[in-house]
C-alpha cells in the first residue's frame, strides 16, 4: 500500500519537474539564458540541484511517516535516496521527446502511472503465478531503468519478501 502512495505523489512531482524543463524550452528561456552567457552545463546542473531539492521535501516526509507507524520496511530509504538522484536525470532524457509543457505532463503522468503504478502490480502477478516467473524476470531489467518503477517495486519486495520467499522456495 505504500509503495501505490508514493507512486502517486511521484507522479505529481515528476509532471511538475519535466513542465518546468518543457516549458522554459517552449518559451526559449533557455537559450535566452544561453544567449546572456550561461554555459549549457550550468544550466542542467542548476535544474539538477533545484529538481534534487524539490524531491529532498517529500521524500523527508514519507522517510518520517514510515519511521512514525514503525512500517517494516528496512532498507527503503535507500531506494527513495537513488530515486531523487536518477529521477531527473530520466526526466530530463525524456523532455526531448516534447514540444509543448502541458503534454509533456500529462503525457509521462500517464507513462509512469502504466509503468510505475501498474508495472510493479503486473510484475508481482506475474511473479507469483509459477508458469509465468520467467516472463517477470524478464520483464523487470527493461524496466527497472525507470527510477519510478524500482522504487515501486522495491517496495512492494521488501514489503512482500517473506511472501514471495514462500512462493519461489524450491518443493521438498
Amino acid at each position: 500500500m505504500m509503495s501505490f502512495a508514493i507512486t502517486i505523489g511521484w507522479l505529481m512531482i515528476n509532471s511538475s519537474l519535466i513542465k518546468s524543463v518543457v516549458g522554459e524550452r517552449e518559451k526559449s528561456l533557455k537559450n535566452q539564458m544561453i544567449v546572456s552567457g550561461i554555459k549549457l552545463p550550468a544550466y542542467w546542473l542548476g535544474h539538477y540541484v533545484k529538481d534534487i531539492f524539490l524531491q529532498c521535501i517529500p521524500s523527508m516526509f514519507v522517510l518520517i511517516l514510515i519511521n512514525a507507524y514503525d512500517m517494516d520496511l528496512p532498507q527503503v530509504w535507500v531506494l527513495i535516496i537513488i530515486n531523487i538522484f536518477a529521477n531527473p536525470p530520466f526526466l530530463y532524457a525524456l523532455s526531448f521527446a516534447f514540444a509543448k509543457a502541458d503534454a509533456a505532463s500529462t503525457a509521462v503522468g500517464f507513462l509512469l502511472f502504466l509503468v510505475g503504478f501498474l508495472g510493479p502490480i503486473a510484475l508481482f502477478i506475474l511473479l507469483i503465478i509459477e508458469s509465468t516467473r520467467d516472463y517477470a524476470v524478464a520483464l523487470k531489467y527493461p524496466l527497472s531503468l525507470i527510477p519510478l518503477f524500482s522504487v515501486s517495486s522495491g517496495i512492494i519486495t521488501i514489503s512482500t519478501r517473506f511472501f514471495i520467499a514462500l512462493l519461489t522456495a524450491p518443493e521438498g
